[in-house]
This record gives structure tokens, C-alpha cells and sequence, in this order.
């Protein structure tokens, strides 16, 4: 038996068999984020004092009250995506998102963070010119070493919405030497099959 010719067949069925356990990972996840936002019968932003509050929440030193204010936050994005962006992007939501993408050392809210950033990222040209900062595109970055794939993941979606915003944002990020981080992640991937 030829190893060179068995390759291709190898690889392919690796590739379904990680495709589609990486597509249920990902089912499952939305599907508990959809319920979780279903099952909140209240709404958490209904004005302008909301956004503050929950902007402040997300500052919090209590990461408790924190990270609940981000996940809240991401609920928001995922159920009435533009309602009050404008108002959290002046209060600098950004900038706290990114501290806890950094900081913090939980999976769960590293993943919400990314997501959020993702949303924002889906957003018009203003909403994304937010995100044109060095320190996001840093925090992004890193996590494209992640062992965690879904973080991986969620990195080269939101990373993808800001450069598919034009010329201007796609330049700016590959100017942060994000194709050596591609190359690296692309590489690993690669010698594992």
C-alpha cells in the first residue's frame, strides 16, 4: 500500500469526521444561547439609562456582575443587533470588551466577548470603524493560538467582518501581521492531518 496515495482518502475523512464534530459543537452552543435568550422574558435594554447601567455593570470590579453583564450584553446584540450600538459605542464598550478578552482567563466569557465583537463587526461601516484599534485586533489575534477551536473560530469570523468592511479595514488589519498568525494556526492544522 502506497502512504503517498492514501493521504488524500486520510485526510478527507478526517476532515468530514473534525467537520462534523466542529458543526455540533457549534449547533449546540447557539442552540443554549437561543434558549438562554428565549427563556429571559424581560428585556434587558429599553433605554438609554439601560445602556449605561449595563456598560457599568460591565466594568465592574465584581467579575461576577461583569462577565453576567457581558453575556447580557451579547444577548442584546444577538436578539435587536443595532437598538442602542450607537450608545454603547460611545460609552466605550469596546474597550472594556477587549480588557476582558485579555484579562480574563474563562473560556466561556472569552467566547462571549469574541462573539459580541463578531456582532459589532457585522454592523455598518461606523459600527466597525470602532473596532479599527490596534488593541482589538491584538486581542483577536491571540486567540487564534487558542487550543480552544470555538474561540479559534470566532476570531477569524470577527477578524473576516472587520476586513470585509472595505479597503480601509482590511489594510489596517493586515498591517497587524495577521497572516503570520494565519500561517502559524494553518500550518499546525496541517501537520495534524
Amino acid at each position: 500500500m502506497d502512504p503517498y496515495r492514501e493521504k488524500p482518502k486520510r485526510f478527507k475523512d478526517f476532515k468530514e469526521s473534525n467537520d462534523d464534530k466542529y458543526d455540533q459543537l457549534l449547533r449546540e452552543r447557539h442552540n443554549e444561547e437561543m434558549a438562554l435568550a428565549e427563556k429571559s422574558d424581560r428585556a434587558f435594554i429599553t433605554s438609554t439609562e439601560d445602556v449605561v447601567k449595563l456598560v457599568q455593570e460591565c466594568e465592574s470590579s465584581n467579575l461576577d456582575v461583569a462577565y453576567q453583564a457581558v453575556f447580557n450584553f451579547l444577548l442584546h446584540l444577538c436578539t435587536k443587533q443595532e437598538l442602542y450600538l450607537d450608545n454603547f459605542l460611545e460609552l466605550h464598550i469596546v474597550d472594556i470588551l477587549v480588557h476582558h478578552l485579555v484579562n480574563c482567563e474563562i473560556t466561556d466569557v472569552k467566547y462571549n466577548v469574541a462573539c459580541a465583537l463578531t456582532n459589532i463587526a457585522s454592523g455598518d461601516s461606523r459600527h466597525t470603524s470602532f473596532l479599527l484599534e490596534e488593541s482589538v485586533i491584538a486581542a483577536l489575534s491571540s486567540l487564534l493560538c487558542d487550543t480552544n477551536i470555538c474561540l479559534v473560530e470566532q476570531s477569524i469570523w470577527a477578524l473576516s467582518n472587520i476586513i470585509g468592511d472595505g479597503p480601509e479595514a482590511r489594510n489596517f488589519v493586515l498591517r497587524s501581521n495577521i497572516l503570520s498568525a494565519l500561517y502559524q494556526l494553518l500550518n499546525l492544522h496541517y501537520k495534524s492531518v
